[in-house]
């Protein structure tokens, strides 16, 4: 096992830093589930796993990469975490981004909160929906929390960031937006082959992009709260959506 040295230390720290991330094409990965999955899935190439107690022996066996030793110290100094996991691992990006084919996604408007966004992304796991759009203001699904959120299911759904617009101009499916005056989603059936959009915690989906949506749909509230969050809401719509 290599040591960890304090080059090694200086760069995964920038890593923490979402333009730091994008010019290495490079994210962190915390906590023996994870960094465990990584070693199953072939969508990211591993650069290293980096640790400070002795492993079991699937991780040498099936690590394609340099695993590292270390302190508790320094793994506390690389790690996203108050409380450092003993393992970590660092991920690369892929090389080639692949063309949006799919014909049921989920397209994010805005959405700022990391935990809100990795919940997303499990929601569309679990549903087994592998593609989900989002706008170049959404926060970066390599953030640390985004990826503990998504407990494993970034490895399974690919996130492309673009112009959300000119996306939406540019398809032939029906798209549905989550609105407060939509119709209920109790009232109507969505189709099978279309698109999902849920605006930003707080003022919704953006009005360029109220031209592009085919209909307006909503959740019926029955109490007082004054609304939902946007991970919660995805997850009601989405359930709708498979009944089908």
């Amino acid at each position: 096992m290599e040591k960890l040295t304090s080059t090694d230390i200086k760069w995964i720290r920038s890593l923490h830093d979402k333009s730091a991330r994008k010019a290495e094409g490079c994210f962190i990965v915390e906590g023996r589930k994870l960094v465990t999955e990584c070693l199953h899935q072939q969508r990211f190439e591993l650069v290293m796993i980096v640790t400070d107690s002795n492993l079991p022996d699937e991780f040498d066996q099936l690590a394609s990469c340099p695993i590292k030793s270390c302190s508790p110290k320094e793994l506390q100094r690389i790690s996203t975490f108050k409380n450092a996991s003993y393992i970590l691992a660092v991920l690369r990006y892929p090389t080639v981004t692949a063309p949006i084919i799919a014909k049921r996604l989920i397209c994010l408007d805005n959405i700022q909160d990391p935990g809100n966004l990795g919940t997303i992304i499990r929601i569309a796991d679990w549903f087994g929906i592998q593609d989900i759009v989002a706008s170049e203001q959404t926060v970066d699904c390599f953030n640390s929390k985004t990826i503990q959120a998504s407990m494993g299911s970034i490895f399974r759904v690919s996130v492309t960031y673009t112009n959300l617009s000119e996306f939406l101009k540019s398809t032939s499916l029906p798209i549905y937006g989550a609105m407060m005056d939509g119709t209920s989603i109790q009232e109507m059936t969505m189709e099978t082959e279309s698109i999902l959009v849920i605006g930003s915690e707080g003022n919704g989906i953006s009005p360029d992009l109220i031209p592009y949506l085919t209909q307006h749909i909503s959740i019926p509230r029955f109490g007082g709260a004054e609304s939902l969050n946007a991970a919660v809401a995805c997850g009601i719509l989405v359930a709708k959506w498979n009944r089908l």
